[in-house]
């Protein structure tokens, strides 16, 4: 049976999956996308970085070092993430990626969006060669979720004096 939320009509879980459109961030065509996605970082993580403003989100988030990356139900916006390329360490022949910005609309949680995000972030890191995809978070109650993933805790850390925990995943070869 089809639920309701955000004034949608949503089938269950299998087909809302199947029916999700992942794609990279364009900043020359997908401009309401990238003005949610500013919107939606200032509103969740701006509390960081003192709430600079939506406009200085834009131009951080536009800046070419994080590779955007969104998901949408038909034209909704449902999801982010971004990755920041880190350089190989030849002593350890580490290739790593950070994944940032990590976002699940709420409406559209407990459906599997986050675990099927989270899925293309480790294809577009094993296709850009990375073999370990890391990351901070800032809520506790998330580690589980990581956890369910094969994330392992690395330890806890900081971002700009907040504290996070940081993970990391092997990059397994997409299936």
């Amino acid at each position: 049976m089809p639920k309701y939320k955000m004034g949608l009509f949503l089938p269950t879980n299998n087909s809302l999956l199947e029916s999700l459109t992942f794609q990279p961030l364009n900043p020359h065509e997908d401009t309401q996308y990238w003005d949610q996605a500013a919107s939606l970082a200032e509103e969740k993580w701006g509390y960081i970085r003192r709430f600079p403003g939506v406009d200085e989100r834009k131009k951080l988030i536009r800046n070419p070092k994080y590779h955007f990356y969104i998901m949408r139900y038909a034209e909704h916006f449902i999801g982010m993430f971004a990755l920041l390329n880190y350089p190989i360490d030849f002593q350890t022949k580490i290739k790593a990626q950070e994944l940032v910005s990590f976002y699940v609309c709420e409406e559209f949680r407990s459906f599997g969006v986050g675990a099927a995000l989270f899925k293309e972030a480790l294809k577009i890191c094993h296709k850009h060669q990375a073999n370990t995809l890391v990351w901070d978070t800032l809520n506790p109650n998330l580690n589980g979720f990581w956890q369910r993933r094969h994330a392992q805790i690395v330890c806890d850390s900081q971002i700009l004096g907040q504290p996070t925990t940081l993970f990391r995943i092997d990059v397994p070869k997409p299936s």
